[in-house]
């Protein structure tokens, strides 16, 4: 719980000694982190709870002056008064609508918060992120990381919305969709004590981890947008995928947000105002991308065999965290049932009918992008997965739980997997509902089940 929150409306008298919070965690105040997923943007310069990326990040490798250190940029938290109905990283603009409903369901114990990771970056590099701008200071992509990828080790800095977090105060991550598996990513870094200053990291600083429509297995889109089925990272040229890693690079370049978005990757130096970047540019553009084919990317990470890779890895889950999947199906996909009524007014018909061109386009779009993955990803790391029986992005088995996991069967056990279907294709549930009322409904019992949860066993006492 942030400091200057108090538990209680009452006036008590303090303590004359400190009393000592006890080990074992309380569900119901620990902060719900929501993690949005392939493409959201990353924070805006100048917004809230961030400086300046290009006054805070490093260039090059960021010398070793700051190694081993957790650097602070003398910015203030975001409210020293409790937290407000919802807090993130960034400048609250077009993009903040992306978890509609969710963001608005904190509790004064319990805060909602979103963090906003780069869209397109790798797994590695969005929890890094994630967990800069939850804890504060500058991200930290690690030397060895850094080095082997050839991008700075360093990146934005973050004044930290919840700093207090740690094994004693831990948080409920939920991510959609690319944010469920960076949510892995970032329980897996605190278990192996990835982040440089902080010593005591552990699985346990996570309480829970909630994925939504979140490709825990891969999914074979990735090579329908580009990505060689043979194991490789590399992009088949004038593919979906290569021309979207060049206009990554284009817009890094020219640093000029478009309708408020801001595309992140300050680690790869792709701004004009970096020395290089200009032949860095023109390198992508007529031979080959680093980021792009150098497999430190989403795309990569979304395939079917980076994340086998991954999941070998990270295994299926930790003893002390409560595991959750919200798995849906483009099949079952409902639409708005809230059709104006006879008399209604041109504005209302002229909203809903909006709705419904929304809709059709998103099912066009979705259906094409299944057709694709026939074509592509048949074979391969992909060949045996069942594609048609999908979200429309991610396959239907891919989203329940990462192979080797246990599921669970009734009330929610820690270090299971326990699946539901919520019936909605890949932007069902965000960005884009069919019916705000029904995404309400599902995150009102979602958080209320987080924050009923019990403490397991391996909690209990320390």
């Amino acid at each position: 719980m942030p400091s200057g929150v108090s538990r209680t409306n009452f006036d008590l008298p303090a303590p004359v000694e400190p009393v000592a919070e006890p080990a074992s965690w309380l569900p119901d105040q620990a902060p719900i982190v929501l993690i949005p997923g392939f493409g959201a943007p990353c924070v805006e310069e100048g917004g809230e709870g961030t400086c300046s990326s290009r006054e805070a990040s490093f260039d090059g490798d960021g010398g070793d002056m700051w190694a081993g250190t957790s650097f602070d940029c003398g910015c203030h938290r975001l409210s020293e008064e409790g937290p407000p109905t919802q807090q993130q990283a960034g400048s609250r603009g077009f993009w903040y609508k992306y978890w509609g409903e969710a963001a608005t369901l904190s509790t004064f114990e319990s805060p909602v918060l979103c963090v906003w990771p780069a869209g397109f970056a790798s797994l590695h590099d969005r929890a890094c992120e994630v967990f800069a701008q939850i804890k504060g200071g500058v991200v930290d992509y690690g030397r060895e990381h850094s080095e082997r990828c050839g991008h700075a080790r360093y990146g934005r800095c973050y004044e930290g919305l919840y700093r207090e977090w740690d094994a004693e105060h831990p948080i409920h991550l939920v991510g959609h969709s690319l944010g469920g598996t960076t949510g892995r990513m970032l329980q897996h870094l605190l278990h192996i004590g990835h982040f440089e200053g902080h010593a005591d990291t552990s699985a346990d600083w996570v309480a829970s981890l909630s994925t939504i429509n979140a490709p825990l297995n891969g999914s074979p889109v990735a090579y329908a947008l580009g990505l060689q089925s043979d194991g490789s990272s590399d992009v088949r040229a004038l593919s979906c995928g290569w021309l979207l890693g060049r206009v990554v690079h284009v817009a890094g370049f020219l640093g000029v947000p478009l309708l408020r978005y801001d595309i992140g990757m300050d680690q790869w130096q792709l701004g004009w105002w970096h020395g290089g970047s200009l032949v860095r540019l023109a390198s992508a553009l007529v031979g080959r991308s680093p980021m792009v084919e150098g497999g430190d990317n989403a795309a990569y990470d979304c395939s079917v065999h980076a994340m086998r890779k991954w999941n070998a890895e990270m295994g299926p889950g930790h003893k002390g965290t409560y595991y959750m999947s919200f798995a849906g199906t483009s099949e079952d996909a409902g639409v708005d049932p809230r059709r104006p009524g006879r008399w209604a007014g041109a504005v209302e018909w002229a909203v809903w009918l909006c709705m419904m061109m929304l809709v059709l386009v998103r099912r066009v779009f979705l259906l094409a992008v299944t057709r694709a993955t026939l074509r592509w990803g048949a074979g391969g790391p992909g060949k045996g997965v069942e594609v048609r029986l999908s979200d429309g992005l991610c396959p239907h088995d891919s989203q329940k739980m990462p192979s080797g996991g246990v599921r669970g069967c009734g009330a929610p056990q820690a270090g299971r997997w326990h699946v539901r279907e919520h019936g909605q294709d890949h932007m069902g549930v965000v960005p884009f509902p069919p019916c705000f009322e029904r995404q309400r409904a599902f995150f009102e019992e979602l958080f209320g089940t987080l924050r009923g949860l019990p403490a397991p066993d391996s909690r209990v006492g320390g």
